[in-house]
């Protein structure tokens, strides 16, 4: 790609030179992998510490709700990603992934002022991973395509497991995670505070402590 764009430009043909160069690099910017300077020191975590899953913002945080996937009375964070913020998702918590279902149907805007709609009865459409914790505890973690966006690639199955942030896909040019937390959880961050991924503590487990 680079010698193409070299050879472009020596030749003289800025019309199509600069238009793949700055193609080029706009694609670079926007696939980029943030840096992960706790890797190192990822063993001295507390235990019982829930960690962003992706970079963006706290749309909505809600308790005692019922969702048909992951079970009752949970505690529900909505994270907008946006479409130019690194596109990773990570492990929110040291876990295993014991189950994983999908479901194709409506996209939702990322920054709707309004949650997404109740979801004990119906799922919307998304892709829905269940997470089991070291202390038997079930967290739940739900992708939503948005309207401007594409649906996330995941790189894990039911059985994998992993330490907090490890990496489990991307999600290209954003959309919307929902983690659903058990009642035994304390959420410690505030709707439209920023989020980053690995690097936000969002919640604890209380009986960790």
């Amino acid at each position: 790609m680079l010698i193409s764009l070299a050879v472009f430009g020596l030749a003289g043909v800025s019309w199509i030179f600069l238009p793949l160069l700055l193609f080029y690099l706009s694609t670079l910017w926007i696939f980029r992998r943030a840096p992960n300077p706790y890797r190192e020191h990822i063993a001295n975590r507390p235990e019982g510490m829930v960690y962003a899953p992706a970079n963006g913002r706290v749309i909505s945080i809600r308790e005692n709700i019922n969702h048909i996937v992951f079970g009752n009375e949970l505690k529900e964070i909505q994270i907008g990603i946006p479409w130019w913020s690194e596109p990773g998702l990570y492990l929110p918590i040291k876990s295993e992934i014991k189950d994983f279902q999908s479901k194709e149907g409506k996209s939702f805007f990322r920054f709707a002022a309004e949650p997404l709609p109740d979801q004990s009865n119906i799922l919307v459409a998304g892709i829905c991973l269940s997470l089991a914790t070291a202390n038997k505890h079930i967290l739940g973690m739900q992708f939503v395509k948005c309207l401007l966006g594409q649906w996330p690639e995941l790189i894990v199955m039911p059985g994998d497991r992993g330490k907090e942030r490890a990496n489990i896909g991307f999600f290209p040019f954003g959309g919307t995670v929902l983690l659903f937390l058990p009642k035994n959880y304390d959420i410690l961050i505030n709707k439209d505070n920023e989020v980053i991924a690995g690097e936000t503590v969002i919640a604890k487990d209380l009986q960790a402590i």
